[in-house]
């Protein structure tokens, strides 16, 4: 089955919409409008899935969007797979056809159970060292129905599928923009559960995305390090850093610096990425790391740990550059970033 990511079906932009992301047990929404050059949060939340209450879950869904609603759906980052392989040598209109064959053993699922698109790499005019690359998008046919099923059974119009890579590309290619960086390379973090997407982004197009174990240590390991620092800087600007290269650091240095007996797996493995980025596209170097955690408290403490470890300026990730009413939700738990990043496509402030 193609599927083009962000799928969407032919519709007139509307003012008001809705946004969700189906998980295991519970539904994560927002709903919001388009308010000039800007989006405009107007609600988010959570909504618990009970299978044994379903007449209650059907009346619930029902009360978070009217009937009709324009809606898009974010695929979670367990519900599909991004690999990023070299394109084949085909015509356009058979590169779905040959991704379909050279992804087949990359896969978690048979090849005729997967729902599957590709997009390029970066820019039009881009191309990283090498043979040409692209991305190819999978996901199972059952997780994109049971998306589809949900707005069906809501009484919602399903006008978009998107995926969390795609949707914090906006978020992140708002926020670039509004520090003059988007013509910049920038590098994004975000925690979805107990996994990390890294992002890096041009131009406001994706070029690379890789997940990573969440470290749950790091909230600790940053205060500890912060409690050790003879005289603490603050870290919510971010301070520019002439390079973010490890290579020929003494790591049991580094380990006693920031404290522990090896330097943390995450901050490694995010090395690791930068290096490949380095040697992929030496001309387009990292302006800096936008971090977003789950928990808003850990959010400057963790950056400045980040920071201090991978010598690159690292900053909170701004979900307020092109989207307005967050404060008027301070009071709830703040809603995922990339059903924000989605919100700002389907209200037109982002493509």
């Amino acid at each position: 089955m193609p599927l083009h990511w962000p799928w969407s079906r032919p519709t007139q932009r509307t003012t008001d919409c809705l946004v969700f992301s189906l998980g295991p047990d519970r539904l994560d929404w927002v709903t919001g409008q388009a308010d000039g050059t800007h989006a405009r949060l107007t609600g988010h939340g959570q909504l618990p899935r009970d299978p044994h209450r379903q007449a209650d879950w059907l009346r619930s869904l029902r009360q978070i969007g009217r009937k009709g609603c324009d809606t898009a759906a974010v695929l979670a980052p367990e519900s599909y797979q991004m690999l990023q392989i070299e394109a084949p040598a085909v015509p356009s209109d058979e590169m779905r056809a040959a991704a379909r064959w050279r992804i087949k053993d990359l896969i978690d699922s048979h090849i005729d159970d997967i729902t599957l698109d590709v997009l390029r790499l970066g820019l039009p005019a881009s191309q990283v060292q090498g043979q040409p690359q692209m991305f190819v998008v999978t996901s199972t046919n059952a997780d994109v129905a049971a998306s589809s099923s949900v707005a069906d059974d809501a009484g919602w119009r399903l006008t978009t599928i998107d995926v969390a890579d795609l949707a914090l590309r906006n978020l992140q290619a708002a926020a670039a923009a509004a520090m003059d960086l988007e013509e910049r390379a920038t590098a994004c973090l975000s925690q979805h559960g107990n996994t990390g997407l890294l992002t890096i982004c041009v131009g406001g197009e994706l070029f690379y995305s890789r997940r990573l174990d969440w470290d749950a240590s790091l909230a600790e390991r940053a205060a500890q390090a912060a409690a050790r620092a003879p005289s603490p800087t603050s870290h919510d600007e971010g301070i520019e850093a002439p390079g973010y290269s490890l290579l020929g650091t003494e790591l049991t240095g580094f380990a006693t610096e920031l404290g522990g007996d090896s330097p943390p797996r995450m901050v490694i493995e995010l090395q690791r990425s930068f290096d490949v980025w380095e040697r992929s596209w030496p001309d387009l170097p990292l302006a800096l790391l936008m971090l977003h955690p789950d928990t808003a408290l850990a959010q400057a403490s963790v950056a400045g740990y980040l920071q201090d470890a991978l010598g690159l300026r690292v900053v909170p990730l701004n979900l307020a550059a092109e989207l307005d009413g967050l404060d008027d939700q301070a009071d709830t738990p703040r809603p995922a970033p990339a059903l924000l990043g989605t919100l700002l496509r389907m209200t037109g402030v982002r493509a």
